[in-house]
Formats: C-alpha cells, structure tokens, sequence
C-alpha cells in the first residue's frame, strides 16, 4: 500500500484504452443510493480512494472502528476511530489498547482487497456492513488457528498469550479458568479428552466400551458428563467430527447406553449414519435414528 503496488483504476487506465478510472464500488453505491447522482463526478479509483475515500470502504473503517472501540475493556483516553494515516500505517499506537493490531490491522486490509478483487473478477458486490462480517470472521478463524498451534508448539503457548490476551476485551475468552488464559494449560489433557470424545462419532466404538461394561461404571458415567464442556462453542470448535457431540449427549441417558450394546442397533445406528453423511436430507420413515431416551433414568 505504501508503495502503491496495488494496481488501481486509476494506474491500469494509463496502459488499457477505454478503462475508465472512476472506482466501481462508488458507481455501485451511487446508482442504489440516489439516482439523479452524475456518475461523471466520481473519484479516480487511486491508492487512497482504493483503501479509503470509497463510501463502501467508508462504512467498512467505521464499523471496524465502533467494534473496536466497543471491546476495549479500559476506555479510558481517546475513543478508537480510524483515519487514513492508520489505513496506511497501522494500528500499532494502539497496542497497549487492542490485542494483536498487526493481525487487526492486516486482515481489515486484505478484506477491503479481496472484496475489490470478487467485484472485478465475479462481478460479487459486497457492502461495508458484509465486508465488515467477513472481516469479523477471518479475525476469529486466525485466533482459533493461533490457539491450535499453540498445542503443538513448546513456544506458541507463550506467544499466543502476548498476542491476543495481553490486553483484555469483552469479544472473545478461552474458558475455563486461569491456566488456558495464561497458556499454563494441560496440554496432554486436552489431546487425550479431545481424541476420546472424537471417537464418539463411531457407533461401533461406543459398542465396543458398551460391551466391555464400562458404562455399568459409575465414575465412567460421571466422566461422561464431565466430558460435555465439550459442547460449548469454545471447545466445540475443535471437534472435527460433530456426530461425536451428538453422541456425547445420547451418552448422558441410561436407555441409550443400554440400547447400544447390542450389535444389531450398532449396526443400524451406523447404517443411517452412513445414510445422513452421503444424503443429508435422508430420514428414517418409521424410527429416529436412535431410540428416544428414557425420562426416568440418567
């Protein structure tokens, strides 16, 4: 951006005969807002105007800016607003307000890209408020992805630590309790809870510990409810499989850790399984997939 690298309207009119200059989002804009606007007046699509003047780019900055401003949990000091100079350089003054600005910062930018880039290449036009939403969801798939990497990394624990909570907000936490947040977590724990619940997805695992009289064991019972943390957005996430959840669930009930010991409802659980994953709409005509659990035990 600073070197103006970015190839504008503006630039590539220069070299293409009857490319017009003028920025798309702003005729895009123009044209739904109010009509009797001359589109001859509309700005060069330059580097500023790329990244900032647009009305669309506009909107994006101040919602951007009102969310940013909105999680700070010390509000004391100037209010977060973005201008041009902070498009252009950064958000780094705002370090010790905001976590991680770089990646704040970057991803907005590659957002306000990538929306140009669908409108010349597809024709796709996205307003500030759907920019703004996507931006939202790049920033929080980078933080889940930091926060895996922190479990296969001696160093990332520490790291991911400085970079998204070292300054606190009211967005996003990691649950539960002190050790997660400092990076002091069990990781050996975490995998190995991880990769059980996750075997839940297979009927015929479950029929397997079924048989073997686990579930006859109290303390095993009790692990299992212990074991619904998992279902809550922050750790579900992790879960490749999401039967596994559904099964964690059906598990709480003594009907169903009854009815799964045998191989034939093993067998039929796992035939509509089957069903459900090639043909998503598929239903069973007559039964659920699994039988309804008991109101009377646990």
């Amino acid at each position: 951006m600073a070197h103006a690298a970015v190839p504008t309207a503006a630039q590539l009119s220069h070299y293409i005969p009857d490319l017009e200059p003028a920025c798309k989002f702003c005729s895009t804009a123009i044209q739904t807002s109010d009509a009797n606007d001359d589109p001859g007046t509309l700005e060069s699509e330059n580097i500023a105007h790329y990244f900032w003047a647009c009305p669309r780019i506009r909107d994006f900055w101040q919602r951007v800016s009102r969310f940013l401003q909105d999680i700070r949990t010390e509000t004391a000091g100037p209010v977060f607003q973005v201008d041009l100079r902070m498009v252009a350089t950064g958000f780094g003054a705002w370090s010790k307000r905001l976590p991680n600005v770089d990646a704040l910062h970057g991803l907005a930018v590659w957002e306000i890209y990538r929306a140009r880039a669908e409108l010349s290449l597809e024709g796709t036009i996205h307003s500030g408020e759907a920019m703004f939403i996507r931006w939202k969801l790049s920033l929080m798939q980078r933080i889940n992805q930091d926060f895996i990497y922190a479990f296969t990394q001696l160093k990332a624990a520490h790291s991911f630590h400085n970079r998204w909570l070292m300054v606190s907000n009211r967005w996003y936490h990691f649950d539960p309790g002190e050790n997660e947040l400092s990076g002091n977590f069990d990781k050996e724990r975490f995998e190995v809870e991880l990769e059980f619940v996750q075997c839940l997805a297979n009927p015929w695992y479950i029929n397997i510990i079924a048989q073997q009289g686990y579930f006859d064991k109290p303390e095993f019972v009790n692990y299992l409810k212990y074991l619904k943390y998992w279902q809550r957005p922050e750790y579900a996430r992790f879960v490749v499989y999401p039967h596994a959840l559904a099964f964690l669930d059906l598990l709480q009930h003594k009907s169903f850790r009854e009815e799964i010991k045998r191989v034939d409802e093993a067998t039929r659980i796992h035939e509509l399984q089957y069903h459900h994953w090639r043909w998503p709409s598929y239903q069973e005509d007559s039964t659920a997939v699994v039988p309804a659990p008991s109101t009377n035990g646990n």
